[in-house]
């Protein structure tokens, strides 16, 4: 039973400001739901402009892609379609041995002409 004089008293005014602004920030932390991130996302998208349409972006990934490249792997394509037809009617007794087995060493990533060539027969077919 002692008295604290002005000082205490003005660290119980700061602390009560600082539970105050502690208080804000509880406000600012919670953990927003579903519901709210769902439409911030939407109206930051109402905000950003929308690109190209799909069309474009079409075309310009076959101007990046060198033509030549293009037709290129869509006729090896067609050349392994054709090798896989002729085996298929080839009798099984008389097929080679490991004839059906591919390069093992060529098993790579298919390059982007490649993918375009096959997406362009996929879609002309």
């Amino acid at each position: 039973s002692y008295c604290t004089g002005t000082i205490a008293e003005e660290k119980e005014i700061e602390f009560e400001a600082n539970d105050n602004k502690l208080d804000d920030n509880v406000d600012q932390d919670k953990p927003k739901s579903l519901v709210e991130l769902h439409r911030e996302t939407l109206n930051k998208e109402k905000i950003q402009p929308k690109s190209s349409s799909s069309t474009d972006d079409n075309n310009s990934v076959m101007k990046k892609l060198d033509k030549k490249k293009v037709q290129e792997a869509a006729r090896q394509l067609a050349e392994r379609e054709r090798q896989a037809e002729e085996m298929g009617n080839i009798d099984e007794r008389k097929r080679k041995y490991n004839s059906l087995k591919s390069d093992i060493s060529e098993h790579k990533e298919p390059t982007e002409e490649e993918l375009e060539a096959y997406r362009l027969k996929k879609t002309s077919s």
